[in-house]
């Protein structure tokens, strides 16, 4: 198969990019860090015989030109669109401006929503999959969160509807939405580090999904931790 992962090189890209080079699928690493995308595409092209490309940009848009080209110049589809990034911010509400929503917004609703959208006809050519990293906070709020929870919300609103409008061309939308997961953006939390969710837990999650390509589908998964210190 062929898996395009949107940020590759962040905590849980880099798990997933990892189990789906492992089990010898090629894959289309995106990112906004050439440095990083290299370095994760040296260490996975050490342990597997999978094709492995990268294509990075500040920004998602001179990405997508990229990824577009080198898709129709190899004249293949997209089977499974991965989009792993995520910001995530805690701050009084009454002290958050309009620069602080623009980055927590742009990142993670408008950048999967338009990488998704300027894929959709690699993904219609293979009648995909679409995987979208939420959090549990796409079903809850919490305090000090707000503009995050607010955005996570708005990405489970757009698998759905999503899932609902591609369906008859054949395309699958999904939303797994982890409680904390053991990477660097959970750094900034003060909480106990024995009780996160590890990466590569939710990239077998992903994984397994993948597996699934008959007339059954699971749209929504919420993965929550065991324990909660």
């Amino acid at each position: 198969m062929n898996i395009a992962i949107d940020c590759a090189s962040g905590g849980i890209g880099s798990a997933v990019s990892e189990i789906f080079a492992n089990e010898g699928h090629n894959l289309i690493l995106i990112g906004r860090d050439e440095n990083k995308l290299n370095e994760l595409k040296n260490k996975l092209i050490k342990n597997n015989n999978s094709c492995i490309n990268c294509f990075s940009s500040s920004g998602y848009s001179d990405a997508l030109i990229k990824v577009n080209e080198f898709i129709d110049k190899k004249n293949i589809g997209i089977d499974v669109l991965i989009n792993t990034c995520g910001v995530f911010n805690i701050e009084d509400f009454s002290m958050t401006g309009e620069r602080d929503y623009d980055e927590c917004f742009d990142v993670n609703v408008k950048r999967p929503i338009f990488v998704t959208l300027g894929l959709f006809d690699a993904l219609k050519r293979c009648k995909g999959k679409v995987i979208n990293i939420g959090s549990t906070s796409s079903y809850n709020g919490f305090k000090n969160t707000v503009l995050y929870c607010s955005s996570k919300h708005a990405l489970l609103g757009f698998s759905r509807s999503l899932h609902e409008e591609w369906k008859d061309e054949g395309i699958s939308v999904h939303c797994i939405s982890p409680g904390t997961v053991d990477t660097q953006m959970a750094n900034i939390l003060d909480q106990d580090k024995s009780t996160y969710i590890q990466p590569h837990e939710i990239a077998k999650l992903v994984f397994d999904i993948c597996q699934y390509t008959g007339n059954m589908v699971i749209p929504e998964i919420k993965a929550i931790r065991k324990i909660v210190r």
